[in-house]
């Protein structure tokens, strides 16, 4: 993962952005999952990796993509605007 990161980063990878991107994206996804309930359970290999590793929600029921970007952000948009201290 951080080999793929540096690579597709072109040579203009911040070593420790990298680092902090592959030592929390496990926590991210257990986040998303196990607090929120956001079933990220279809993984695919996308463009520069090389391993499938893109968790994507799976397709609607009439069999379109679901859209992952955008169901992540509302569900992050619930949550933040639940805390008591947090005015949008």
């Amino acid at each position: 993962f951080e080999e793929d990161v540096i690579a597709s980063g072109g040579g203009f990878s911040d070593p420790q952005l990298v680092d902090v991107l592959v030592k929390s994206s496990a926590y991210a996804y257990n986040f998303l999952e196990t607090f929120e309930g956001l079933n990220l359970s279809v993984v695919s290999q996308c463009g520069g990796h090389s391993k499938p590793r893109t968790h994507r929600l799976p397709p609607s029921p009439d069999g379109k993509p679901s859209p992952v970007g955008w169901t992540t952000v509302s569900t992050l948009k619930k949550f933040v605007t639940s805390l008591p201290a947090v005015t949008l």
